[in-house]
């Protein structure tokens, strides 16, 4: 049960894939999420990068993180080249792997999220020109001309 609940909020929070679980937002523990490691490698490979990149998602981690001195040194040293070279055998390379895509992935999806809604009041004969101005551009979304607009009105 434990293990489905790791898996589950790990899917939630887009670190693995699965064919058989749904993502959840359950509570999770750093003896949990070893405990689940233990059965699949695939979530030892991610922890170091979960605790490195999104602490937040482990409960008590600053109080458990301790009983592993292990985790703590690879955690520590992950990107210098005096890191471990494995741990729970699983090679350092693995880990450096999964902290450089979840990197890309957290950070892709903190930028999409910057994005802000807009809703204009534009009189007819504005909204006419906007669309002559997307036929002639050949684009569909009023969005993009908008934004293009306001940059070359700014630069």
């Amino acid at each position: 049960m434990r293990k489905q609940r790791v898996i589950e909020r790990l899917i939630y929070e887009d670190v693995l894939l699965h064919n058989r679980f749904e993502g959840r937002r359950w509570p999770i523990r750093l003896q949990d999420l070893i405990e689940a490691g233990e059965k699949e490698p695939r979530i030892l490979e991610v922890l170091p990068a979960i605790i490195r990149l999104k602490p937040k998602i482990i409960q008590n981690l600053k109080k458990d993180l301790p009983n592993y001195p292990h985790l703590k040194t690879l955690v520590n040293y992950l990107d210098r080249s005096n890191a471990p070279k494995q741990w729970k055998k699983i090679p350092i390379e693995d880990y450096r792997r999964q902290l450089e895509r979840l990197t890309r992935l957290w950070t892709h999806q903190k930028s999409k999220n910057k994005w802000r809604n807009l809703n204009l009041r534009v009189s007819e004969e504005n909204l006419k020109k906007l669309e002559e101005l997307c036929e002639k551009l050949g684009q569909t979304n009023k969005s993009e001309i908008v934004r293009n607009l306001i940059e070359q009105a700014v630069s």
